[in-house]
């Protein structure tokens, strides 16, 4: 065949038929057909010839062109209305290709995805009895005989509700604590009232004998009127008004129906004054009775003055003045406190018997701590409302330790199985065991700005009613 055609067509024709045979699927994917006979087309008379022909006219030019390589012919990419539609989605691979609405697709999402969701919300929502059921299984029960026995469930319950309601208390009470009661003067303060309201160490006895100086020191202008009054203006008739108080102090009347004896008394004798100094200095001195009575100490306090015949009530002052002096003095600093109270210490030894100290505790030092006691009182005054917050949630932080406590104590680790908050630590526990002595020192009533009526001693204002109620914790 070879000596029939020539050089390059045989180079030609060997390569394109080669690659008609390696890859004939290519050929017809192209639409490229076979030769075809024509009733004009004449016969080839060489066969040779009629190869070379049908090559020629069933390849491009250039593939038959010396150098041109060979490239896979690529189709055309068509394009439809449908996929360019924004109402219609094009799902499909390089051979297929089909078009769908964009709702239809959202459809079949969302049932696909309900039905996939379906087992994983019915599993929610079972959870409970799945859970009740791995508890009564026969493994579970097997398995609960071989290990310790659990905790009771309303123990369990009662330790959890308990130890929640003090950690929530608990940090309250620190922040609390953080913000006011850090300061060294305050904690003094506390830890000396504590002492003196437990009557315990050095400050036993002394919760009356400070009231009375704070009430005697207050009262002291009403003192002095009465004092006045009784040593000047001794008509007759002004006597039987001072007779009639003093008779009436001995006998531990109610206030109200002492100032009513003495008004009526007043009264009765205010007419029979000749001169008007009279009348007024009597009127002053009724005034000033009532003034004291209103204060629950004020009429103990004044018949204690007239039994120990404590007539100079000016050396009040000399105190009031040395109390003044506290807010320029260092109250951590007990020795120079004594320094304050021995250089007056004739007043406060004449003051010691009237106010309840006793003859054991008559000495510098326990004025000395009372002044300290009164000073830091003044200064750290506006805390005090705080601080008795800050002890109603210590107490009640103590009612829920007390249940945890006593539900721990219940179970031994060694023969139960404990949650795991059963060994939890329990927070603020330093702060109740630091403060635990003072839960006395709760008020249980506080008067009302608004309505507590004021007295006012030495231009000071005292409560009439009395400040704070003491009770005992146990």
């Amino acid at each position: 065949m070879s000596e029939h055609l020539p050089k390059l067509s045989l180079i030609k024709g060997v390569g394109i038929s080669v690659s008609s045979v390696v890859i004939p699927s290519v050929s017809r994917s192209q639409g490229i057909t076979p030769p075809e006979k024509t009733n004009n087309s004449p016969l080839l008379a060489n066969p040779a010839d009629k190869i070379n022909k049908s090559i020629e006219k069933n390849y491009p030019s250039e593939l038959l062109e010396e150098g041109a390589p060979a490239s896979a012919p690529t189709a055309k990419p068509t394009s439809t209305n449908a996929i360019s539609n924004p109402n219609t989605t094009a799902i499909g691979s390089s051979n297929y290709t089909f078009v769908l609405s964009t709702p239809a697709t959202i459809a079949i999402i969302v049932i696909v995805g309900g039905i996939a969701l379906f087992p994983v919300v019915h599993l929610l929502l079972n959870s409970k009895k799945i859970i009740e059921f791995s508890r009564n299984s026969f493994l579970t029960k097997l398995f609960d005989r071989i290990q310790k026995p659990k905790v009771l469930e309303s123990d369990e319950f009662l330790h959890q509700r308990n130890f929640e309601q003090l950690t929530s208390i608990a940090k309250k009470a620190e922040s609390l604590h953080a913000e006011k009661f850090g300061n060294n003067e305050f904690t003094t303060l506390i830890k000396i009232e504590s002492c003196i309201h437990r009557s315990i160490d050095e400050y036993a006895g002394l919760n009356d004998s400070v009231a009375m100086l704070e009430v005697a020191i207050g009262a002291q202008n009403s003192f002095l009127t009465i004092d006045g009054s009784e040593s000047r203006h001794c008509s007759s008739n002004q006597q039987e008004l001072y007779k009639l108080v003093n008779t009436l102090l001995t006998q531990d009347l109610d206030a109200g129906e002492f100032r009513q004896q003495v008004d009526r008394k007043l009264a009765e004798v205010l007419p029979l004054l000749k001169t008007e100094e009279g009348k007024i200095a009597l009127q002053a001195y009724a005034t000033e009775i009532g003034k004291i009575s209103k204060h629950p100490l004020g009429l103990k306090l004044l018949l204690l003055f007239k039994r120990y015949q404590f007539d100079d009530f000016s050396t009040l002052r000399s105190v009031t003045n040395t109390i003044n002096q506290l807010g320029n003095e260092d109250l951590l600093n007990l020795d120079a406190l004594l320094l304050l109270v021995m250089v007056k210490y004739d007043v406060f030894e004449k003051l010691g018997p009237i106010i309840g100290v006793s003859d054991e505790h008559n000495r510098p030092e326990t004025y000395a701590k009372m002044l300290q006691y009164m000073g830091l009182k003044a200064q750290h005054g506006a805390s005090y409302g705080k601080f008795n917050e800050f002890l109603v949630l210590i107490k009640k932080w103590g009612i829920h330790y007390k249940t945890v406590v006593n539900v721990r104590e219940k179970y031994d680790a060694k023969e139960y199985r404990l949650p795991k908050n059963f060994n939890a630590t329990t927070p603020a526990i330093e702060l109740y065991q630091k403060y635990k002595d003072n839960l006395p020192l709760i008020t249980t009533t506080i008067p009302k700005q608004s309505t507590a009526t004021k007295v006012d001693f030495n231009n000071q204002v005292w409560d009439t009613e009395q400040k704070e109620v003491l009770v005992g914790i146990k």
